[in-house]
């Protein structure tokens, strides 16, 4: 396990140092956003220090962090590079297969009915055009392949999903999901944002033709960024999106501006339609470093130790009950549990100073590799307070 091994527990002792925040807060809140981490306001601070003193004399300053976004976002989740755009925001790699596929009225698009809003309105405006939205029930807050099977029907072009439920945590197995997809034809789509960064992936072996996560969450970096992970497998369907000058090839020569016969950049770098946030972009870099040297899988193990830590609690406590799924396969770095008034219980966190979240009637905990075992006994030590409370 990797919290025997004392060079992993030296490294994770490494990172929650560079987290201020722990100082004054239990922050167990990661699928909200993270605290932020000193290199990565260090970086933002010189990025702008150097804009405001001097100016930028070479622009590929600028680019070369985005390409070395791209290589190590591809190393991360096992992909090429091609296959990455760097993008704003979860919602933006999602409205490319939404606008992209040029899909017929009659035909039909299918999404669990408990997705993040993020995940069904670039989807639902499409009703407008003739598109059916066929909505997969869960059952106790869970998709199963079953009812996903049973939705893919000749119609279904599409289907999104999320890696992993942002209310309860219950994470899908996107590699069977990939089959039965591939099975009816259709166009496969993740909201991957509550699993980038903690949980280890492999994009070419799951069948995922996109997949789209921001980096505001457990990839550590403040709002404005994120990427975009298109197959080359299924480049080729997206006929129609968006476009900028800055998805055009220009070789890194901003000389030749108005050669307008330059080709669009193949692959996914196509959809990078305009100008970037190159600060936010260089911190990206900074906390893929921070995740990237701690190891993904390392994190994971990490995270489910902590929330086996929590769980072991509620599970020997008759006044809560757990709403996410423990079976190994559906665990994430969420647990969220819930009790007779979950919004006091989270009004008390508050005060005490435990960062958590209130979603779908249930307090969500969400640690990441900053966190330890002290700050789940903290959690743990308050539900007692607030037990004697009430």
């Amino acid at each position: 396990m990797v919290m025997n091994d004392s060079n992993m527990q030296e490294k994770f002792n490494k990172v929650r140092a560079m987290f201020p925040a722990l100082f004054d807060y239990t922050f167990l809140d990661c699928a909200s956003h993270p605290p932020l981490a000193m290199p990565i306001r260090e970086k933002i601070d010189a990025f702008y220090d150097k804009i405001q003193y001097g100016p930028l004399k070479d622009a590929q300053t600028l680019f070369d962090p985005i390409e070395s976004c791209r290589e190590k976002i591809a190393s991360m989740v096992g992909c090429s590079p091609p296959e990455i755009a760097i993008i704003p925001n979860t919602s933006y790699g999602l409205n490319i297969p939404a606008t992209g596929l040029n899909l017929k009225a009659g035909e039909s698009i299918a999404i669990p009915d408990i997705e993040f809003p993020a995940n069904v309105y670039p989807f639902v405006r499409l009703k407008d055009k003739g598109i059916n939205i066929k909505y997969i029930p869960n059952n106790n807050g869970i998709i199963g392949l079953d009812e996903i099977e049973k939705a893919l029907t000749g119609d279904v072009k599409l289907l999104t999903i999320s890696w992993v439920q942002f209310h309860n945590g219950a994470r899908n197995d996107l590699k069977a999901i990939g089959k039965l997809c591939e099975a009816n034809g259709t166009f496969f789509c993740v909201d991957g944002i509550q699993g980038a960064g903690n949980i280890p992936l492999n994009l070419s072996e799951s069948g995922v033709h996109l997949f789209s996560a921001g980096a505001e969450k457990w990839l550590l970096t403040p709002w404005g960024t994120g990427f975009c992970y298109l197959s080359a497998k299924a480049d080729a369907l997206i006929r129609d999106y968006y476009a900028g000058w800055l998805g055009v090839d220009w070789g890194g020569d901003f000389s030749v501006a108005t050669q307008f016969e330059r080709p669009y950049k193949s692959g996914a770098a196509r959809f990078e339609i305009g100008t970037f946030p190159y600060q936010k972009i260089a911190a990206f870099e900074i906390a893929l470093d921070i995740l990237m040297e701690t190891g993904i899988e390392n994190i994971f193990e990490h995270n489910m130790e902590l929330g086996d830590r929590l769980i072991i609690f509620l599970r020997n406590n008759r006044n809560f009950t757990i709403t996410s799924p423990l079976e190994p396969e559906r665990r994430s770095s969420i647990v969220s549990f819930t009790c007779e008034n979950p919004g006091d219980l989270y009004q008390w966190l508050v005060s005490k100073k435990v960062v958590t979240s209130l979603r779908e009637g249930a307090i969500r905990v969400s640690p990441h590799l900053y966190n330890n075992a002290d700050d789940i006994d903290t959690l743990i030590n308050t539900l007692k307070e607030y037990q004697e409370k009430v």
